[in-house]
């Protein structure tokens, strides 16, 4: 009964849904009237999901069944972990083939798919390996943005293109190394720029936390957009844990400071360590799913993995390694998969009319034994033709 939560619900019903029509006809286009149907949102228009990996999507065996399972009913959106990044990205055909393969099975799917990252500014062990030749350093991140743009193409909808470009106190900085490398995160920015017209994101973490991250965060993205460089978005990363957990209105708040300075926002690898407290873990996600959701900046919200056996911190995982559910992993999917969600049977007027009010995104519908291709509802004013009667 906590008023935020009131005001979140009512917002989300405001934002994330909207009134739909369809005309439904059978396979020679004649109007389905008076036909019982039911409508099942097939993929949120909101990126719900989380990062995975090319090895799991392509493994086969139980564990990877389980694995494409739970993506496959509760996600829309997803982020490879590592694969795009510079020091992953495949070197050999076996890694490529892998790769093409777990884009085609994620199209396949209707699951849209994020790019993550061309270059981090906390420097990681792939670029400190390299330090001893910056400008040979330089030339490398530049032909391997080049390529894995190139590559990728328009598999995914949008980069991260400058990760941690603030990091955490006491991080190596690209930054502070001098030239050629002092400029060559925001050089990458620019060439990302030129080379595709997809989004380009700045992805830091402890965006919710007051401290330097947020606020180093903030003035960057203010120069930028006072520079005129465009910065089509903010990944906030939203690792958790019990040291710092803030309370929903400030997870509201804190958005609402940043539309300022960017147009949209991207919860992009939540996570929660609460040592051992697995109500609390939760209970947090719930709070954070339903304050995220119900904020208009925000288009997405990706965890950073949910099985022990494939996550970088195994105790943040919302299934244990046997596949039994932590009560986390039973919140996400009954938030993902039943709470927002829209399943609805109507019946068809006499020219094969429904009209339904749900959350955006693709549906499907059922005529008894039979199921129609996803579609996009059209409104009350347009409504979508729908083959219904398609196997």
């Amino acid at each position: 009964d906590a008023p935020w939560r009131k005001s979140a619900m009512a917002r989300i019903g405001n934002i994330r849904m909207q009134d739909h029509a369809a005309i439904l006809t059978d396979g020679n286009g004649n109007p389905l009237s008076g036909r019982r149907v039911t409508v099942d949102l097939h993929r949120h228009d909101f990126g719900f999901g989380t990062c995975v990996t090319r090895g799991m999507l392509t493994k086969e065996g139980p564990d990877a069944d389980r694995y494409r399972d739970i993506v496959n009913r509760t996600c829309s959106r997803v982020v490879f972990e590592n694969d795009l990044k510079p020091d992953s990205f495949p070197t050999d055909e076996k890694g490529f083939d892998q790769l093409a393969k777990s884009f085609d099975w994620l199209k396949a799917h209707d699951i849209t798919v994020r790019g993550h990252y061309l270059i981090q500014e906390a420097v990681d062990g792939w670029t400190r390996s390299r330090l001893g030749d910056p400008v040979k350093l330089r030339k490398t991140y530049m032909d391997s943005i080049r390529e894995r743009i190139d590559w990728v193409g328009g598999r995914v909808i949008e980069w991260d293109a400058v990760n941690h470009p603030v990091a955490w106190g006491g991080a190596e900085m690209l930054g502070t190394k001098g030239s050629p490398l002092d400029t060559l995160s925001m050089d990458v920015f620019r060439e990302a720029r030129r080379l595709t017209a997809l989004p380009l994101l700045i992805n830091e973490d402890q965006i919710f936390r007051p401290g330097p991250q947020q606020d180093k965060t903030f003035e960057l993205l203010e120069k930028l957009k006072r520079d005129g460089v465009r910065v089509d978005g903010l990944g906030n990363q939203a690792h958790f844990n019990s040291s710092f957990l803030p309370s929903p209105e400030e997870q509201l708040r804190i958005p609402r400071r940043f539309t300022a300075v960017v147009p949209k926002q991207v919860i992009t690898e939540w996570d929660i360590v609460t040592n051992g407290d697995e109500q609390l873990a939760a209970d947090y996600l719930r709070d954070s799913l339903i304050a995220c959701f119900s904020h208009p900046a925000y288009d997405g919200f990706l965890l950073w993995g949910f099985w022990e056996k494939s996550h970088w911190i195994p105790e943040a995982a919302l299934w244990r390694g046997d596949w039994s559910p932590k009560p986390i992993g039973n919140v996400w999917e009954e938030w993902t998969t039943q709470r927002f969600h829209t399943r609805l049977t109507l019946t068809t007027d006499a020219t094969g009319r429904i009209n339904w009010r749900g959350f955006k995104g693709t549906y499907r519908v059922e005529t008894g034994d039979q199921t129609s291709p996803p579609f996009r509802p059209g409104t009350p004013e347009r409504p979508a033709r729908v083959k219904a009667a398609a196997k």
